[in-house]
């Protein structure tokens, strides 16, 4: 898989001169790399995240990806997917979803049950971001994409 693990600038704000864990990247005193091994699943879990989320060093989608086996992440372009995260939606073998909440504006686009019957691989989609990047992220993705 892939993973966008490098700020493009550095985190200048509240707690910028804590000491972190270059793994975890919480406060060293408070590491939990020791006791975060991943664990295999069925499903698969994909962060798309909102580009000022990489530049949190306490980001919790990183929480998933060193939790879940096979745990993606790839940054959200509201025009094109990456190209490696648009390969990962053209997989036959896989069926995303993106984890959000019903609304009555594009309940066209929710489903009921989001495990398929077919054999398919269940792909979990969360947008990493805050509510407002996330709702923002939702409504301005290409439904046809998901």
């Amino acid at each position: 898989m892939y993973l966008i693990d490098s700020p493009r600038k550095p985190f200048i704000a509240r707690g910028s001169k804590t000491q972190r864990c270059e793994r975890c990247r919480l406060r060293v005193d408070l590491c939990i790399c020791a006791e975060c091994q991943p664990i295999a699943s069925r499903a698969t879990f994909w962060l798309l995240t909102h580009h000022n989320e990489f530049y949190k060093p306490s980001n919790t989608g990183r929480l998933i990806l060193s939790s879940v086996a096979g745990s993606a992440s790839s940054e959200w372009s509201r025009q094109v997917p990456g190209s490696a995260f648009q390969a990962l939606l053209d997989d036959s073998s896989l069926a995303p979803c993106i984890v959000f909440p019903g609304g009555a504006d594009y309940q066209h686009r929710m489903i009921s049950n989001p495990l398929p019957s077919d054999g398919r691989r269940p792909v979990f989609i969360i947008l990493d971001g805050t509510w407002r990047q996330a709702r923002r992220m939702f409504r301005h993705s290409r439904s046809t994409c998901y």
